[in-house]
């Protein structure tokens, strides 16, 4: 059995450029900050047999640090509110070897809404996230692996409902990511 711990501190990312606002064709100069939150996760890798190990993860994440987005513009500046909430994040997963030099893998995590609909806004329709991945390994060599991954990510209802600024929902909330990899060891 092997048990991790990862710490990701706070981050802020400053962003700036400018903004174009149509139709009257005006450039605008703008600053964005962007704080991203703390967390913390606890994961396990359990080999069951030769063939077979499970892993699960649980962690923390402290949204609720996030209350606004500021943006700044050469004309003044102003806040968005967030009202974000701490997450929490559930996976588990399973690796399964049928021959020596291959590897199939497959998971499952659930992370919950950092947002409740009222505080939703439409440049972060952030909901709960389901994802399913699976994945593949191949060993070439002792020193060569190539493998590739699909993921699925359903991230909810995303709907807003807050009367004095937006109502209304994303029709399709959900994307798929494909990775390829190659590792060499030294």
């Amino acid at each position: 059995m092997r048990i991790g711990v990862v710490y990701v501190s706070e981050q802020e990312i400053d962003f700036d450029g400018n903004l174009k606002v149509n139709p009257a064709g005006i450039n605008v100069g703008s600053t964005t900050k962007l704080d991203l939150a703390q967390a913390v996760r606890v994961g396990d890798y359990h080999e069951i047999n030769d063939q077979w190990a499970v892993l699960g993860t649980v962690g923390w994440e402290d949204w609720s640090t996030v209350d606004s987005l500021l943006v700044n513009t050469n004309g003044g500046g102003g806040s968005i509110p967030r009202n974000w909430n701490d997450t929490y994040h559930f996976s588990v997963g399973a690796h399964y070897k049928p021959v020596d030099d291959w590897l199939l893998q497959a998971g499952v995590t659930y992370d919950i809404s950092p947002v409740d609909a009222k505080d939703r806004t439409a440049d972060m329709p952030i909901d709960r996230q389901i994802r399913l991945a699976v994945g593949a390994q191949h060993q070439l060599s002792e020193t060569m692996t190539v493998g590739g991954s699909l993921e699925y990510i359903d991230l909810g209802n995303s709907r807003i409902s807050d009367p004095n600024t937006l109502t209304g929902d994303y029709q399709t909330n959900r994307a798929f990511f494909f990775a390829l990899n190659l590792n060499f060891k030294l």
